[in-house]
């Protein structure tokens, strides 16, 4: 929902932060791409720790960094893939 823009997770540890929405956010996108009406989503969630980069300059510079993928997203757009790949064939 950020545009590939860093967001401030905060510490609080009396509080959930939500990092990936399989349904209100992954789902839709699936739908459109789906459709034809929008690009392939991402099934994952990049957390960077300690640093506030974008996402489009991740690289070597970024000390840590961790992939966090949804299984369930990655089966659907797995299926989704296959799906488009052969309506286009």
């Amino acid at each position: 929902m950020t545009s590939g823009q860093p967001v401030k997770v905060p510490l609080d540890g009396s509080s959930l932060t939500k990092v990936f929405s399989y349904v209100d956010s992954f789902m839709p996108a699936l739908s459109k791409y789906m459709s034809g009406d929008g690009g392939r989503p991402e099934p994952h969630v990049h957390l960077l720790c300690g640093q506030a980069v974008s996402v489009d300059k991740i690289g070597s510079s970024v000390l840590v960094r961790v992939t966090v993928a949804s299984q369930r997203a990655l089966d659907d757009l797995h299926a989704a893939d296959t799906a488009v790949s052969s309506t286009t064939e």
